[in-house]
């Protein structure tokens, strides 16, 4: 009859003993083939995951709050046995591995641990042109020839209207040269050769005169 009591008083016990651990693991999945493999690192926050039974969030969790995050790996402690079904999201990336995983869930053995992988942010959160720039992409070569040579062309013709107008203001800087007064005496380039040895100051033709009647 003991026995029997002691029984009973442990079983209340036994039964709230009778649970164990969920575990999520996140890593960055960097050739995005949805498995881990060796040197891709694991993820310390953007992810999110809620634990659901019976369609009811039973308990939620923020990688970036979780005790464990700098190892990657979100728990979920004192979980009623049997199956439970994990919701995992990416905020900052795109998932390579299922979003939804179920999960059996004991006292006994080891707990259960889901790899969640989440895409290269960089290659997520970069966003796509749009508008006149996504006809520039590479997948369009004409239109990036034709887009080129006329920036070429624009950039020749802005190059020799500068420097023409830099050669019309040089022009105009330029001095202009002085023109002579009115009444200035203007000579010819003749000039007269007096002979230094006539000092009579007789003229040519008295000169010939006079050496005629001598």
């Amino acid at each position: 009859m003991i026995a029997a009591l002691l029984l009973l008083t442990l079983l209340p016990a036994i039964a709230q003993d009778d649970s164990g651990q969920v575990w999520v693991r996140a890593f960055l999945d960097q050739d995005g083939d949805g498995a881990r493999d060796p040197g891709e690192p694991l993820l310390r926050e953007g992810v999110f995951v809620e634990l659901v039974r019976d369609d009811t969030v039973i308990a939620a969790s923020a990688l970036s709050e979780a005790e464990y995050a700098e190892q990657g790996l979100i728990s979920f402690q004192n979980v009623p046995s049997g199956a439970v079904t994990l919701r995992m999201s990416a905020l900052d990336g795109a998932p390579t591995t299922p979003t939804s995983a179920v999960v059996q869930v004991g006292a006994d053995g080891l707990p259960p641990v889901v790899d969640f992988g989440v895409s290269a942010l960089d290659a997520v959160l970069t966003p796509a042109p749009s508008g006149f720039l996504a006809s520039l992409t590479p997948r369009d070569p004409e239109t990036m020839r034709l887009a080129l040579s006329g920036l070429g062309a624009a950039l020749t013709i802005g190059l020799t209207a500068s420097f023409g107008f830099l050669i019309l203001l040089l022009l105009r800087g330029r001095a202009p040269v002085a023109a002579p007064p009115r009444n200035a005496r203007v000579t010819t380039g003749v000039v007269a050769v007096v002979d230094q040895g006539d000092t009579t100051g007789a003229s040519p033709a008295d000169r010939d005169s006079e050496a005629t009647r001598s």
